[in-house]
């Protein structure tokens, strides 16, 4: 089942994004941060629970771009809990995610990934997303 997230999945979805990003993340700062995205009306933040148990966390956003003249949906973070890949959970989340958006009236899903994590390239590949862009950062 993929439910709409909410105060109580705090701890969950800090444990997903610390495993996501390979570190611990200030927990008050995530706190607020978290606290000011279930308000957001633009990011849908979504778990995924399978026995009564969270087992990934999903965030997309929507939004009106320019240059697409159309909205767009864009998958901010997605996580499968390491002892629940490979039963087709993130292959649902990824077609959660594709319904949602057209639902939303989006004309294209997008997300980005680090170039380190190669399995998941591999896997967003399978479920039917192709790489298009380049994605530059700067730290500042």
């Amino acid at each position: 089942m993929i439910r709409n997230a909410d105060t109580q999945d705090t701890s969950f979805v800090y444990a997903c994004l610390c495993n996501l990003e390979d570190c611990t993340l200030d927990r008050k700062v995530f706190e607020a941060g978290y606290k000011q995205q279930l308000a957001d009306t633009s990011l849908s933040m979504l778990v995924l629970e399978h026995e009564k148990q969270p087992c990934g966390y999903m965030s997309i956003r929507t939004l009106y771009h320019l240059h697409h003249c159309a909205r767009i949906a864009v998958i901010e973070e997605l996580y499968i809990s390491r002892n629940a890949r490979g039963n087709g959970w993130g292959r649902a989340m990824m077609e959660y995610a594709v319904q949602y958006a057209q639902a939303q009236g989006c004309v294209q899903l997008e997300l980005s990934s680090s170039c380190a994590r190669e399995g998941a390239h591999a896997f967003y590949k399978r479920v039917g997303m192709s790489c298009s862009h380049y994605k530059f950062t700067r730290n500042i």
